[in-house]
């Protein structure tokens, strides 16, 4: 199963995007200015397939699909949920999935991230240890020092692969979705990646927010700091040798 074109309806709350991929070269290019999304779309496409929906309630859009050359579509609408009690101030998403092909007809699952009254009981000092790229914050706010992002509960509970306990919170993924999130492999290498915590420790002890540098500026300095050390271990290795009438290095020794 490949997929053929790519659609989102009011992404960002402006953009309609209709994606039509280039099969038969297989290589597609996406080209834009910046903030039309290009990126988002991407990241949105890897979600789908790793079966992570919590990232769509970060994103502002209508509806997401795919069509896939079997003629199967599988979309995703974003609709506001009723509010938490006591969070009333806030607004909560959940994304409605539905995938239709020709053979199984249609089939509807409802994917909601909101946290509910057990996952607020649950002792949240754990997920530190759990994620060690995340630093507490506040009271329900972290910092994921690889990214700067900031993230809340619910984005920490979107992480939820890596707690095998958030299971028991989080309705489960039925069988038919599954087996179409694995239908497909994507990778994506996002921009973060070309991004490094200048100051780890820091960012893990400090209140500030770390500083980034661009990752190929890192690894210079690394091989600079390597360049440096091995010059210094030939420099104290030269001066320990002597040269022998029979064209010999050999290791000065005394008498």
């Amino acid at each position: 199963m490949r997929i053929t074109k790519i659609e989102a309806v009011s992404l960002f709350g402006v953009f309609d995007h209709t994606i039509s991929l280039n099969l038969a070269d297989r290589i597609t290019i996406i080209h834009g200015l910046n903030g039309f999304g290009k990126t988002t779309l991407l990241v949105m496409l890897k979600s789908i397939f790793e079966a992570d929906f919590s990232k769509f309630r970060r994103i502002p859009f209508k509806t997401f699909a795919l069509i896939f050359d079997d003629g199967s579509r599988l979309s995703l609408q974003k609709r506001p949920s009723s509010p938490i009690p006591q969070e009333v101030h806030r607004i909560h998403y959940v994304i409605d999935i539905e995938y239709s092909s020709a053979k199984a007809g249609a089939q509807k699952h409802t994917y909601d991230g909101s946290p509910d009254k057990q996952m607020r009981r649950f002792p949240l000092a754990i997920i530190e240890s759990q994620i060690p790229e995340l630093i507490r914050k506040g009271a329900d706010t972290w910092l994921n020092i690889n990214t700067g992002q900031k993230l809340d509960l619910q984005d920490v509970w979107g992480y939820g692969q890596v707690f095998p306990f958030s299971r028991q919170f989080t309705k489960p993924i039925p069988e038919w979705l599954i087996a179409v999130c694995k239908s497909i492999n994507v990778r994506l290498i996002e921009a973060q990646r070309l991004l490094s915590v200048s100051d780890p420790k820091r960012a893990r002890t400090g209140e500030t927010v770390p500083g980034f540098e661009p990752t190929v500026s890192s690894y210079s300095k690394e091989l600079a700091a390597s360049i440096q050390e091995i010059q210094a271990r030939y420099g104290t290795s030269s001066q320990e040798l002597v040269y022998c009438p029979t064209n010999k290095w050999s290791y000065a020794s005394g008498g």
